[in-house]
């Protein structure tokens, strides 16, 4: 084993890194090592899993109901393999980054013990002070009521 090897097995790299040497480790000459994934490269894999398959159920809904007739048309061109490839790949990649916004979005932030209300740390808070509003009446208004 180099030195990489080991500097790379005993964490001193980034995570990514690490999943990169684990995993080409494992393939070239099935070295043990494993790296556990971090948790949030865990729940953005898994919401992105999530869209592709959503997108795998529109394309076919779409192809099944022959709308705009997209299947007729990749039924008789010539290149309508391609075109299914990049149908779904896009259609995926659009609905994978829709679903990872979602997750990301409806994720709630972690609240302390001590802390009963909703206010998360850093944030400014916003509290109501009366204010005194004085309305000036213009000349044309003036002039109206004459």
């Amino acid at each position: 084993m180099s030195a990489h090897t080991i500097w790379a097995i005993r964490g001193d790299m980034p995570p990514w890194q690490r999943h990169f040497v684990c995993a080409m480790l494992n393939k070239l000459w099935s070295f043990p090592c494993e790296v556990a994934m971090p948790i949030l490269v865990k729940f953005m894999f898994r919401h992105a899993l999530v869209g592709y398959a959503l997108a795998i159920v529109f394309v076919a809904a779409l192809l099944a109901l022959d709308i705009g007739g997209i299947a007729g048309l990749m039924r008789d061109s010539s290149s309508g393999i391609l075109a299914l490839g990049l149908l779904i790949f896009f259609t995926g990649l659009t609905f994978a980054s829709l679903q990872m916004g979602i997750a990301i979005m409806s994720l709630r932030p972690e609240r302390e013990e001590d802390d009963p209300d909703d206010h998360v740390p850093g944030v400014p808070t916003w509290e109501e002070v009366p204010v005194r509003a004085v309305a000036k009446t213009s000349k044309l208004r003036s002039r109206t009521r004459r």
